[in-house]
């Protein structure tokens, strides 16, 4: 009897042993399996025949970007960092050229630029940095602009540093190339 008793004792301690064991390898296991960190240089969003729809990664001119491809592979749209680790997002037509940019540009300051398949910067609006922007710059407007980036018309403020204030204007260019302005 006392070897039966020991027989079964013995069983027992095996088999919630073997229980134990089982549930902490399942335990562990699963935890393992699910990363704390993904790491990765790019992902690629594809289609059922494996063509690319869009990516998030690095860009080859050193933009971070979640980017959407049209039917060409061509760019759609892209929302992102640029080199200068600001933000920005473009929207591009299916010619893959950008239709309309936000950027945080020169000095943390935005602008928005709209174009269409002609040339890109037909209209901007915001911050109208000059050829060699400084941080007391205040030359905020709407402007548009032809081939070659040549001011047509635009309104806006800059600042007179001669007085240290802001002044409004508005300007118009003919095609002759005579311009109105106000003031």
């Amino acid at each position: 009897m006392a070897t039966l008793r020991q027989l079964l004792t013995f069983s027992i301690a095996v088999f919630i042993g073997f229980l134990g064991g089982a549930v902490f390898t399942q335990r562990h296991t699963a935890d393992a399996a699910a990363p704390q960190t993904v790491r990765a240089t790019r992902f690629e969003l594809v289609d059922d025949s494996g063509k690319v729809l869009g990516a998030w990664g690095r860009e080859s001119n050193g933009e971070t970007a979640l980017s959407f491809l049209g039917r060409d592979a061509k760019p759609l749209a892209a929302f992102g960092v640029d080199s200068g680790r600001k933000p920005f997002l473009t929207l591009s037509g299916s010619d893959g050229r950008m239709r309309a940019a936000l950027r945080v540009g020169w000095g943390e300051r935005a602008i928005l630029a709209m174009s269409d398949e002609k040339w890109e910067h037909r209209v901007k609006l915001g911050f109208l940095a000059s050829d060699a922007p400084s941080l007391e710059e205040e030359t905020w407007g709407l402007v548009f602009t032809a081939p070659g980036r040549r001011i047509l018309a635009g309104i806006g403020y800059g600042k007179d540093y001669t007085k240290g204030t802001l002044n409004g204007q508005i300007s118009v260019r003919n095609s002759e190339g005579k311009t109105w302005r106000a003031p």
